[in-house]
Order: C-alpha cells, then structure tokens, then sequence
C-alpha cells in the first residue's frame, strides 16, 4: 500500500497538472518571434526606399498597389448566363449521368460473368476429381 501522505501529494501533483493544461488552453498562443524586436517591424516593399514601417495606424493609411489590367482579365473571363447556356449544360450532366450508369451496369454484368465462369470451373474441376 502506499503512503496516505505519498497519496496525498500524487493528488495535488495530479490537480497541478490538470489545472496547467486547462489554464494553457485558455490562453491565446503568443508569437515568440515577435519578442526579437521591441516594436513590431514591417517592411514595405511596394515602395521605392522599402521603408520600414513600425505603426500599423501609419500602415493603414498607405495606398496598396494595386494592378491596373486585373479588372480587364476579370471582364475577360466574365461571361453573361443565359438559358441557353443552362439548359446545355444540363443536357450534359444528363448525358454524363447516362454513360455513368451504362458503365456501371457494363462493369457489373461483366463480374457476375466472371463469377458464374469462375463457379463453372470449380464444379468442372471437382467432377474431374
């Protein structure tokens, strides 16, 4: 048997742990990389000097870069929906579901052949024998 005072120890040993983890899981996770610098450092490589920034209410008021033919590519790429273009491509998952399912039915026929074959020759071989 062990010690009551051993036990007793092992208790709060045991309670210290738990309360460890639960008071861990509490708390947001810190960047320890930020603890390097004593002010949060940011690089700002869209202008000419790179300057280095250290307020971000500085930060917010900068003019982001922003590219001039991303607004045309995305015309480009937009295109007007119509009934048309619905109803064709229905008719192409309905031709798609189609062949699917003929290629499933295909596939099963095919292995219940292999199966009755495979039978046929197990009672052909016990015959023999």
């Amino acid at each position: 048997m062990i010690p009551q005072r051993l036990q007793k120890k092992r208790k709060q040993v045991h309670l210290a742990k738990t309360k460890k983890t639960h008071h861990a899981e509490t708390l947001s996770p810190l960047r320890i990389t930020s603890y390097i610098f004593k002010r949060p450092v940011t690089k700002i490589t869209s202008h000419l000097g790179n300057e280095v920034r250290y307020h971000k209410e500085k930060e917010l008021t900068l003019k982001k870069p922003q590219q001039p033919s991303a607004y045309k590519r995305l015309l480009a790429l937009c295109r007007e929906i119509t009934e048309e273009n619905i109803h064709r491509q229905t008719l192409r998952v309905i031709q798609a579901r189609e062949r699917l399912a003929r290629a499933l039915k295909e596939d099963r026929l095919a292995t219940e052949a292999e199966r009755a074959g495979g039978e046929e020759g197990c009672s052909e071989n016990s015959a023999e024998g």
